[in-house]
């Protein structure tokens, strides 16, 4: 049963709003005609109890609670019986309710109620009040019974929220039982079981244990040993299916498992024993040909229906050579099926381990299972960096200027340059963080990609306004066409703009390394996500290595230094280039000149290093208060 707002009129006249239950909108009406209402309107409640709540959405003015509500609708019922105005009611209620949030949608209420829009339409725009709420102040102003029908209102209220209640305690229960269950079996599987262990791998020394014992004790173990790391996975953990072309041979499903911002393949194939074994590996070919260049570590299991444990058999040998040419690896060795034939199989790439990959036999059919390790990693999310920054941009640079020359900078300069070093930096630090104090802010410390340009993020930046204003006029139900326009729009030009650059950037990359193949190589693993172990020379120990790599740029060096002459050939050189006066000495430099500094900074860029004790910029806009300093701190140096 569902539940309808409906709007009715009365044999008397009137204009009444109900709630009725019917299995339908046409049951609905022909019900209540049968009872004598005239139907106007029959709409659906979708919401159930919480739409009649104001407290289910939080609206443009925030979350209104449930006891400011009845306590308003209450009040505003009295008023109107005692024959107060509606808009004074409104006004005398806003400013004596101590709900903030409701004294924002009274007030607003009551500048809609003074530029003539009706009460009804004045809480409807607030978007946060129920539908029957407003169609029950609606019926009111028909029926000119609007305190009538405000009191009817709060009783069905309360009668609502009482059921609500109710319900709440009674699955307080269950929900107490769930929980401390959940909690139960995990400390058995986290603690208890994982202590047993020994127990348990004496037993097994003795006789074998109970599939059922072996399978909650690998459960137990690998979800004791990986809890840490398996938190946050179960959060982003997803799996999702993956189309592919369907093939006569055999059949397969391939999902795609996602979690830790990486993504793997499981592939299940099934080829029945009927089927051509030739008609099998030409399609099971094209299937590898569609993902076996995918970056993402894919696994391929099932039942093949192929004798691999007879490596002479015509089929066997031309599937291995299969697997060889797309460089994948058979790891089952070992029958796994009653007949003694190796059927199932588990398939990966050659650079993939898999560990501990045993069959076991859990006499649940002729087939036997297949238990491994699979060498899933989990890459951390990107780290984030402290970075200090100042807010240079909101400097006054009149004020600085001033504090820079009635500071002692000015007033009593050190005659040494080490303090004046010292006390240069300690003046201009402290100034600066009067006008532009430091904040420590976290930010990601993950590069940007190489094909990432300044007009794909002005492009992502205006997108994300798009979507902002998207999101909020759907959100207030006042989206326009052209929003929703403009920001398909930008979205389509931003995966334009980001396809565009990949290509340009992997076929110019590509492109510069086509006389070098080592290079393009190493290229195309990194375009491709292959990850190349790298090799290193074979050593006993890493200080063997470390010894070796010394020696041999040791010899280097002696072999450079014995081939430099100790003399120099004067007879060799150009006579008509060497001076025939030898050039003066430098003894001294003389003091630089505040317009010869002022000429220096004003011709230089305005880049900045972190060991700058000021911005180069905000040092130009400042240089009239500055140059005096700085010109003496470089006389000092030359002195």
């Amino acid at each position: 049963m569902s539940e309808f707002i409906c709007r009715l009129g009365t044999p008397s006249g009137d204009i009444v709003t109900r709630v009725v239950e019917a299995s339908g909108a046409a049951d609905a009406r022909v019900q209540l005609e049968r009872e004598g209402f005239k139907v106007f309107a029959v709409s659906s409640n979708a919401g159930g109890i919480s739409s009649f709540l104001p407290f289910g959405s939080s609206g443009k003015h925030g979350r209104v609670k449930q006891a400011d509500f009845l306590h308003f609708n209450q009040q505003l019922s009295a008023l109107l019986r005692a024959g107060i105005p509606m808009l004074q009611a409104i006004t005398l209620l806003k400013t004596r309710t101590a709900s903030s949030n409701l004294r924002e949608v009274l007030v607003d209420v009551e500048d809609k109620i003074k530029s003539g829009i009706p009460l009804s339409e004045a809480f409807e725009a607030q978007g946060m009040f129920p539908k029957i709420y407003t169609a029950s102040i609606l019926s009111g102003e028909k029926s000119g019974a609007l305190d009538d029908v405000l009191l009817r209102y709060v009783e069905y209220l309360k009668r609502s929220v009482g059921i609500a209640r109710k319900l709440r305690g009674a699955l307080a229960y269950p929900a107490f039982l769930i929980i401390a269950s959940s909690f139960m079996v995990a400390f058995l599987t986290l603690y208890i079981v994982p202590r047993m262990s020994d127990l348990f791998k004496a037993l097994a020394a003795n006789r074998g244990l109970p599939t059922i014992t072996v399978v909650v004790l690998a459960i137990s173990t690998g979800v004791a040993n990986n809890i840490w790391w398996m938190l946050p996975l179960g959060i982003n953990f997803t799996i999702s299916s993956v189309t592919s072309r369907a093939f006569s041979s055999f059949e397969h499903m391939l999902l795609r498992l996602t979690f830790a911002s990486r993504s793997y393949y499981l592939l299940t194939v099934y080829r029945p024993p009927a089927s051509s074994k030739s008609v099998f590996l030409s399609e099971f070919s094209l299937l590898l040909e569609d993902f076996a260049s995918s970056p993402s570590d894919f696994f391929i299991l099932g039942d093949f229906n192929l004798h691999l444990d007879i490596p002479n058999d015509s089929s066997t040998s031309a599937f291995n050579s299969l697997l060889e040419t797309f460089d994948l690896v058979q790891h089952v060795d070992k029958p796994t099926h009653s007949s003694g034939h190796i059927l199932d199989l588990l398939i990966t790439k050659s650079s993939t381990t898999i560990s501990e990959c045993t069959v076991l036999d859990p006499f649940l059919s002729d087939h036997s299972a297949i238990i491994c390790k699979l060498p899933v990693t989990v890459s951390t999310r990107p780290s984030r960096t402290l970075k200090t920054i100042r807010k240079v941009s909101s400097i006054n640079t009149t004020n600085f200027s001033s504090d820079i020359i009635s500071s002692s900078l000015y007033s009593n300069p050190s005659s040494t340059l080490s303090d004046y070093i010292v006390q240069f930096r300690d003046v201009l630090t402290s100034i600066l963080d009067k006008h532009a104090p430091q904040k420590t802010i976290t930010c990601r410390s993950t590069p940007n990609k190489p094909f990432y340009t300044d007009d794909i993020s002005n492009a992502k930046k205006k997108r994300s306004i798009l979507e902002s204003i998207f999101r909020k006029n759907e959100k207030k139900n006042v989206l326009t066409k052209e929003d929703k326009v403009n920001y398909e729009n930008q979205c389509k030009l931003v995966h334009k703009m980001l396809n565009a650059s990949k290509r340009t950037y992997f076929r110019t990359t590509i492109s510069s390394c086509k006389d070098c193949p080592k290079k393009l190589w190493n290229i195309l693993n990194s375009l491709l996500g292959r990850n190349v172990p790298k090799s290193l020379p074979s050593a006993i120990s890493p200080s063997s290595l470390a010894t070796s790599f010394l020696n041999f740029f040791n010899d280097k060096i002696a072999n450079l230094c014995a081939n430099i002459p100790l003399t120099f050939d004067t007879d060799s050189c150009n006579s008509g280039n060497v001076p025939s006066i030898p050039p003066p000495q430098l003894s001294k430099f003389l003091p630089a000149t505040p317009d010869e500094v002022r000429k220096i900074i004003l011709g230089s860029t305005d880049a900045s290093c972190s060991l700058d004790i000021i911005p180069t910029k905000l040092l130009k806009s400042c240089l009239d208060a500055l140059v005096a300093p700085i010109t003496h701190l470089i006389n000092l140096s030359l002195s």
